[in-house]
């Protein structure tokens, strides 16, 4: 496995994405972002990239930081990218209340992923400090259809959100492996010093070839 990581510049926070090592993929460093976000493009074909986005939005996200989340996620989209997956902790609680009584960035997130983007998730994923159960770990597509299957499974550690476990369908092109160059060293000197104190007759009169080798080899 490979690690790709965004920490805070302070304590606490920051994200992060584990991705097979035989994949091609590469980290993307926008002009400006936010501390807890992380953007890399994988490499599906010759043709086709997917951008993966992970974030994480916190509820005391002061207005300039939201601003730039958006114009980010803005900016990565424009790339033209064949798939889009972005995933994470959005903190917008009021997703399905009518957008009138949303909070600013919680109208602005939705008209922004309102086209382009498909969310996958349709249970509450947080529960408990005396709130109402909310849907706020979102996993968005640009097609429905990459997403085969969503199930929210239990915490991790003790976080009050639940865990999202998906199945996505799409396919990913892995680097080549070169092939190594095994050697094997036998100091036939050595060997040969050996080779007299060898019960040799007690070898032959082994009928079990497997034992012979492992008496042999063992005497080495």
């Amino acid at each position: 496995m490979s690690l790709l990581r965004c920490n805070r510049p302070t304590r606490g926070g920051g994200v992060l994405l584990y991705y097979r090592k035989d994949l091609d993929c590469e980290q993307i460093h926008p002009p400006v972002s936010t501390p807890d976000t992380l953007w890399c493009r994988l490499r599906l074909s010759k043709h086709d990239d997917c951008l993966i986005g992970v974030t994480y939005r916190p509820p005391s996200a002061t207005e300039s930081a939201n601003m730039t989340l958006l114009n980010t996620i803005v900016h990565i989209l424009a790339k033209g990218f064949t798939h889009v997956l972005l995933m994470g902790d959005f903190n917008c609680p009021n997703l399905g209340k009518p957008i009138t009584s949303h909070p600013f960035f919680e109208q602005q997130f939705i008209k922004l992923i309102a086209s382009p983007l498909y969310n996958h998730v349709k249970e509450h994923t947080r529960f408990g400090n005396l709130q109402p159960p909310s849907i706020l770990d979102l996993v968005l597509t640009n097609e429905e259809l990459m997403i085969e299957s969503v199930a929210v499974t239990t915490p991790l550690g003790h976080s009050d959100h639940e865990g999202l476990l998906f199945k996505n369908s799409f396919y990913a092109s892995v680097k080549a492996v070169s092939p190594k160059d095994v050697r094997t060293f036998i100091d036939y000197a050595k060997l040969e010093s050996l080779a007299p104190s060898i019960q040799w007759i007690s070898h032959r009169e082994q009928h079990n070839p497997l034992s012979v080798w492992q008496e042999f080899t063992g005497s080495l």
